[in-house]
């Protein structure tokens, strides 16, 4: 669940002024209401968001999509890109437990050992398909 990796509070105190999160639906929300769709296109911009899932979004009030970050064109509007790069570098901060065991990885691997490799999907493809400025410096930005 998100819940047992990112801190929910410090995701909701980050995106207070910019969406509304709930950490629950309504009963009345609860029931499966399956939307078919035929086929997801490799890149989903704004306009098939318009056409494919806001009819949904304004008859029942909530649209739950699994598995669609990936599919999120990086062409998007300023504010909506703007507010992806909050999500994915300042709201979604790892709990506690799993801060303390990376701070222990690195104290190992910077003692020499024993380590263990730890993989973060912070590779150039990652920070090229989000769209953000990672924020490593003018040179590295350039290159990725």
């Amino acid at each position: 669940e998100f819940s047992d990796i990112f801190d929910v509070g410090h995701f909701k105190n980050i995106l207070k002024d910019d969406v509304h999160v709930v950490s629950t639906l309504p009963a009345s929300h609860l029931r499966r209401r399956p939307m078919s769709i035929s086929s997801l296109p490799s890149e989903v911009d704004e306009g098939w968001i318009k056409n494919h899932l806001l009819g949904s979004l304004n008859k029942y009030g909530i649209v739950i999509l699994r598995a669609f970050d990936s599919k999120i064109t990086k062409d998007l509007t300023s504010d909506l890109q703007k507010l992806r790069c909050k999500v994915a570098f300042h709201a979604l901060r790892f709990r506690t437990w799993i801060e303390e065991l990376g701070q222990k990885v690195v104290k190992r691997m910077s003692q020499g050992g024993p380590y263990m490799a730890l993989h973060l999907r912070l590779e150039k493809n990652v920070w090229v398909r989000t769209g953000c400025v990672p924020g490593l410096g003018k040179k590295a930005d350039q290159a990725i």
